[in-house]
């Protein structure tokens, strides 16, 4: 509780701080608002800025752009359905349809709460049990790490409730996404195929935004005017003759 108390004096006592707060927490909600910039992204462009602050202020800027970032992210989640950070994927079943029913406000003003709770909670809930969680930690062996991916698997197809079948190939798919670059435990390579550019893995908001794309497409395509399809199609052929006949 000391250091709590010691840091808030640390960031409150200063004026500039208190600026880097809110303009770090700004910044942070652009980046995670756009898809494809992530409050990784921002922290990680920001970093040479803070060279020549004082360590107090540097922490600061980089833990707002951070928490600006992951909330920014469900801006996008609900009004586009494109969530703008990984961390917003489950934004876009609820959000996204309050939004489309009329109330992008309500949706917006719940989520931004939620999240105001959320970090907040997980914030103390890592001060008071972080100590306690790193011990557990240490004795994780190989059969722990399964067990816990195991868990995250079963949450995913238990979110494709409706469609069980669909959220286990969809998990295993993501398996073998994830499963391309060095991994993060014993530094082997991993379906990199010789390619230095997949060594850092695949962007899952890259993924997602591709993924989206390609369904946006199709289905414009599908409900495009006949004189815009392709000419040499049997579809485009049939339209063309009923619209001669009549």
């Amino acid at each position: 509780m000391e250091a709590m108390i010691v840091g808030f004096q640390a960031i409150f006592g200063d004026p500039f701080s208190i600026a880097l707060l809110f303009f770090g927490v700004f910044m942070g909600i652009v980046f995670g608002c756009i898809p494809g910039l992530t409050a990784v992204l921002g922290v990680t462009l920001m970093i040479p800025f803070t060279y020549t602050m004082t360590p107090v202020q540097g922490l600061t800027l980089l833990v707002a752009i951070y928490v600006g970032g992951i909330s920014g992210g469900l801006i996008t989640a609900t009004l586009i359905n494109i969530p703008g950070t990984p961390s917003s994927i489950f934004t876009c079943y609820d959000g996204y349809p309050m939004a489309k029913s009329g109330k992008p406000g309500t949706a917006l003003s719940i989520g931004v709460f939620a999240s105001l709770i959320g970090g907040t909670f997980s914030a103390l809930a890592l001060f008071f049990l972080a100590p306690q969680l790193s011990k557990v930690s240490l004795i994780f062996g190989n059969w722990e790490y399964f067990a816990v991916a195991l868990v995250g698997l079963a949450v995913v197809i238990t979110m494709a409730s409706n469609d069980l079948l669909k959220g286990l190939v969809g998990a295993l798919i993501g398996i073998v996404l994830g499963s391309f670059g060095i991994d993060s435990i014993s530094g082997v390579q991993r379906l990199t195929f010789g390619n230095w550019q997949l060594m850092n893995g695949l962007n899952s908001t890259a993924l997602m935004l591709g993924q989206g794309d390609g369904g946006l497409h199709g289905a414009h395509r599908a409900g495009m005017p006949y004189r815009y399809r392709h000419r040499h199609s049997p579809r485009y052929r049939s339209e063309c003759v009923h619209a001669d006949h009549l």
